[in-house]
């Protein structure tokens, strides 16, 4: 039986809590006023399939693809390069231990401060790494700069017409209603 992709969302507490502490760590929760710059895509049709994909302006900061053959869903998020720094040695490690890698994020419009994150795991373990010390400020650097730059712009997404204002309403209705989890 077909549900809508916010049901959807909804029924899989391990997605709904970990996009929600993705919304919080980074930021996007006090970056509803200029939606359309930075998007949200659930349950697209990408490859093999992705549960959600996060856009600031035209190029991906964030997405997990779903489960293939089971191996666990490639989670990807763009940080700011000082994730190379020594502080952020647990993150390096942390990652590695998942089967991820840390690169330069080739997008034409991304800084030359934007570096990637990618790993193998399921949400629970994910959400391990959003809670890392030094996290926070690396996502938060990179996502706000490219937030600012784009508000400065005056411009939408490229794929703002995809984007899924209901659900990140009921994310943050989640979260409000959640404070204890955060």
């Amino acid at each position: 039986m077909y549900k809508p992709k916010i049901d959807r969302m909804f029924q899989d507490e391990r997605f709904l809590n970990y996009i929600s502490e993705l919304f919080f760590f980074s930021g996007l929760i006090h970056s509803i006023d200029i939606q359309g710059i930075w998007t949200l895509s659930i349950y697209t049709q990408t490859g093999c399939g992705r549960f959600f994909t996060i856009n600031i302006g035209p190029h991906e900061v964030a997405f997990s693809t779903f489960t293939k053959n089971e191996i666990p869903p490639l989670n990807y998020i763009v940080v700011d390069k000082m994730i190379l720094d020594p502080e952020f040695s647990e993150i390096r490690k942390w990652i590695i231990e998942h089967n991820g890698e840390i690169g330069k994020a080739n997008y034409k419009t991304a800084t030359d401060r934007a570096y990637y994150i990618s790993f193998n795991s399921d949400f629970k373990t994910a959400s391990e790494l959003l809670q890392l010390p030094g996290f926070k400020k690396a996502i938060i650097s990179y996502w706000y700069d490219a937030l600012i730059s784009k508000r400065n712009d005056c411009k939408l997404s490229t794929y703002e017409r995809y984007h899924n204002y209901n659900a990140v309403s009921k994310i943050v209705s989640y979260i409000k209603n959640n404070k204890n989890i955060y």
